[in-house]
């Protein structure tokens, strides 16, 4: 097994092992967005999320959205015999729910069954480099020892199905892996938000803010070239004045963000589009972006994961 280089610099990381599932690491997830459009020009959000803790009980998440105010379809699904359909030489999740399958090298295959209000089945191709968190692909997130990587960019087609409706649609979609080596979730501080952020220049961005955890904590981001290069910088994110956003679980989310980014001189608002995955401790969403890199305008698209 080969590992994975950024500029011929080595990585924690070694593939296709580290694809596939570490059933005997604490914590470790899987999570695809994808942002696609009909040929009659319907968008939709779709979203799947798999984890488990230490190998015993598995979570899968899949929801769909049509953009244009739509209601949130969703199932959850938390089990100890669904581990049975990880696979631990290759990247296979399967359940009756969802799946995700695939690999970097021949792309990936996302899909979730809405138990006849709706589905998706899309095919996902890599267009960009791999994103690895810290510049490595592992930091130190609270107490616990992170890894980290992402597929920013990749080219979306497939099938949205509606109630009996189905749409041949493509788009784009994020792609992120984590999981923990040692410790426990609890140990990241158990509250934090996450941004990932496509821009149309070409550079992605996965941003970290850890400040709300109980004794504060630390706001960053990595920032991937269209080139492969990798910059880490120190980050800050404010809150945008505006109406808050109601999530399905009741929670009020903040109209959006603007991150700042030193490093690369950038100053970025990050708005809600749409909310795709809402509960008491976990809200996903998608993000509209705008603003300058270098002095130079740009736009984007981008995900925002806030916990606790």
């Amino acid at each position: 097994m080969k590992p994975i280089s950024v500029d011929g610099r080595p990585t924690l990381l070694r593939w296709p092992r580290d694809e596939a599932a570490h059933l005997d690491f604490p914590w470790e997830v899987w999570w695809v967005t994808a942002e696609v459009e009909s040929v009659a020009g319907r968008r939709f959000a779709a979203h799947f999320m798999a984890s488990h803790t230490a190998g015993r009980m598995m979570r899968i998440h899949v929801s769909l959205r049509e953009m244009d105010d739509g209601p949130l379809l969703s199932r959850h699904l938390k089990s100890a015999s669904a581990v049975a359909g990880i696979a631990t030489d290759r990247l296979s999740l399967r359940a009756p729910l969802g799946s995700f399958y695939g690999s970097f090298a021949d792309g990936y295959r996302v899909a979730g069954d809405l138990e006849g209000s709706g589905g998706f089945d899309l095919a996902l191709d890599p267009a960009s480099p791999v994103l690895l968190n810290g510049g490595a692909g592992s930091f130190l997130l609270g107490e616990a020892v992170t890894t980290q990587y992402s597929v920013p960019g990749l080219r979306v087609s497939g099938k949205i199905l509606i109630g009996r409706e189905s749409h041949q649609v493509e788009g784009s979609a994020w792609y992120d892996r984590q999981w923990i080596r040692h410790g426990r979730f609890s140990d990241t501080g158990g509250a934090f938000a996450w941004f990932g952020v496509v821009l149309t220049d070409g550079r992605a961005v996965s941003l970290w803010d850890t400040s709300v955890r109980p004794g504060g904590g630390s706001t960053w981001a990595t920032v991937l070239q269209p080139d492969g290069t990798h910059i880490v910088t120190t980050a800050e994110t404010e809150v945008i004045g505006g109406e808050a956003i109601s999530s399905e679980s009741g929670q009020t989310i903040p109209h959006g963000w603007v991150l700042s980014m030193p490093g690369i001189d950038a100053r970025l608002q990050v708005r809600h589009r749409l909310a795709q995955e809402s509960s008491r401790t976990f809200y996903t969403g998608v993000l509209e972006v705008t603003g300058t890199v270098a002095g130079d305008s740009v736009q984007g698209r981008g995900f925002c994961d806030l916990v606790g």
